[in-house]
């Protein structure tokens, strides 16, 4: 089971925990702090998601890759985990 499956949707299906707005954006999931606006167009099926120093944006049935966008993150350094 997928966070987008057990999170609260909007009436296009995105799972929103961002301060956002979304145009013709739908079946996506969304997470971005909240002292940034987040302005999306055309998305359907992705996830956005971002940490203190990444920012990860990916195909939502690639979700399961998460922890290899994770490690690959950290090779690149640890300050971007």
């Amino acid at each position: 089971m997928s966070l987008h499956d057990v999170k609260g949707r909007d009436l296009e299906n995105n799972v929103i925990d961002a301060n956002a707005l979304l145009f013709n954006t739908k079946n996506s999931y969304l997470r971005v702090s909240p002292q940034k606006l987040l302005v999306v167009e055309d998305l359907d099926g992705y996830l956005v998601n971002e940490t203190e120093n990444v920012i990860l944006i990916c195909r939502l049935e690639n979700e399961k890759k998460f922890r290899k966008f994770v490690a690959a993150a950290k090779d690149k350094g640890e300050d971007f985990v």
